[in-house]
């Protein structure tokens, strides 16, 4: 995409994410088994995921999702629950690597408002903890 985008560059930052300290491309990768996939740009920050449909997923469900989550899962009429899940593991993992910092509750910190489907659309409210001095 970018033929010259300096691999040779990239660093882990504080949090582990890879970085460029000139910030002349932004960048996020994730891979499955199988799967690879990268997103980049040159201009605002990044984030992406991609995950397998899996069941498994189902164990974590209660440490990242919110009451307010839970609710949105239980309304989807559009997947088959695994289908749901692994969608909001998935978008609130994409967010935690496009704001790039350490300690980010999943639960309380990354929240999804909608979902819509069809437009490939999510709406996610993200909400830095406060500083106690």
């Amino acid at each position: 995409m970018f033929p010259d985008f300096p691999l040779d560059k990239i660093i882990l930052s504080e949090s582990g994410k890879p970085i460029l300290l000139d910030h002349s491309y932004y960048f996020s990768i994730s891979h499955t088994t199988q799967n690879v996939a990268a997103i980049v740009s040159t201009k605002n920050k990044v984030g992406i995921d991609i995950e397998r449909i899996s069941s498994k997923i189902k164990g974590v469900m209660p440490r990242i999702l919110s009451s307010s989550d839970m609710l949105l899962l239980n309304t989807q009429e559009w997947a088959v629950e695994k289908q749901a899940e692994t969608l909001m593991w998935s978008i609130k993992e994409a967010v935690y690597k496009w704001v790039g910092e350490r300690n980010v509750s999943f639960q309380n910190a990354i929240n999804i408002v909608e979902i819509h489907t069809i437009e490939q659309v999510a709406i996610v409210r993200f909400k830095r903890a406060e500083s106690i001095i």
